[in-house]
């Protein structure tokens, strides 16, 4: 019986170690994802926008990850229109018409859409061009 029970308790330590061994990458991998770097920062937090954000009248902007950068897609009421963007300080920033544009987060009123006003969670390319969701 004391036999049997050690052989227990010495696999149930072993298995413990091995546990907190396989929990040890990750908590490093948190460490280096939250560590004062901008770039991974930046990177995470553009991550969180990935997907589709809903506009007035079927309008929407959608963003996906390509590598290391992002590819915004915009719907207005003609077309969808697709631009290279990378990601900065303050959002995503890319190149329309000429003309460098920031996506940055915001809320309904920041995007000075009637539409969107009573909306929290937004992306606001400039004030009457916003998307959001929920």
């Amino acid at each position: 019986m004391y036999r049997q029970t050690f052989t227990l308790l010495f696999s149930l330590s072993v298995l413990a170690a091995c546990d907190k061994t396989a929990q040890t990458p990750s908590a490093t991998l948190t460490e280096s994802t939250t560590a004062p770097n901008s770039a991974v920062i930046e990177k995470r937090a553009a991550d969180t926008w990935l997907g589709k954000w809903t506009g007035p009248e079927g309008t929407h902007l959608e963003i996906l990850e390509d590598g290391d950068k992002y590819k915004v897609a915009i719907r207005d009421l003609d077309t969808v229109r697709t631009f290279d963007a990378v990601s900065t300080q303050s959002g995503l920033s890319f190149e329309r018409n000429g003309i460098t544009e920031s996506i940055t987060p915001g809320s309904g009123p920041d995007t000075g859409m009637k539409w969107l006003m009573d909306k929290s969670n937004c992306l606001v390319v400039k004030v009457g061009e916003g998307y959001c969701r929920g």
